[in-house]
């Protein structure tokens, strides 16, 4: 019975898979990488009996989804509100200064792409106990989660409050849908 059940549920993927178009008439073979372990089942009900073991004639294959991505915002306190905006100390950065930036840091990091948004937003310093008013950039960032991702947003995190002498750069970071 459990033989059957599974050929039944290995039969339907294969249908649903073959419905949506994302197999023809052949073979559908799950990639193993993606979820450790490889079946290969045949579209032809006349086939059920097929061996739930890879097969080395495999016909056109359907891969597993793309590794998880995330979408991380980094939040980046350009000068407090009310002050001039075109100095270059280290509380205010001009548009010239942030451009370098993302020139420098982000865009070495993350060739592949970003977006950055004007913010405004409010924090309270751990310093001295008050709230200040923030000109604002959020850089959003689609990525793979993986260690090499996560580490180049460690590192643009790191450069901006070095350059800064600001306590922190905001990081908010969810889990992504992402299509090409």
């Amino acid at each position: 019975m459990k033989t059957r059940s599974r050929r039944a549920a290995w039969m339907g993927l294969a249908a649903v898979l073959g419905l949506a178009g994302c197999a023809g008439p052949g073979a559908v073979k799950v990639d193993p990488v993606a979820v450790n372990a490889t079946v290969t089942v045949k579209a032809d009900p006349g086939l059920a009996d097929a061996p739930s073991a890879p097969s080395a004639a495999a016909s056109p294959s359907v891969t597993a989804p793309a590794p998880e991505w995330r979408r991380t915002e980094l939040y980046f306190g350009l000068r407090r509100a009310g002050e001039a905006g075109g100095t270059e100390d280290r509380g205010a950065w001009s548009d010239a200064r942030w451009q370098r930036f993302l020139d420098e840091v982000v865009t070495p990091e993350f060739p592949a792409g970003f977006s950055v948004f004007d913010a405004y937003g409010q924090w309270k310093s751990s310093r001295d106990g008050n709230i200040y008013g923030l000109v604002s950039k959020v850089v959003v960032i689609l990525h793979a989660a993986t260690p090499a991702d996560e580490a180049r947003i460690e590192r643009v995190r790191a450069k901006f409050k070095a350059l800064t002498g600001q306590e922190s750069v905001l990081r908010g970071t969810q889990p992504a849908t992402v299509e090409f």
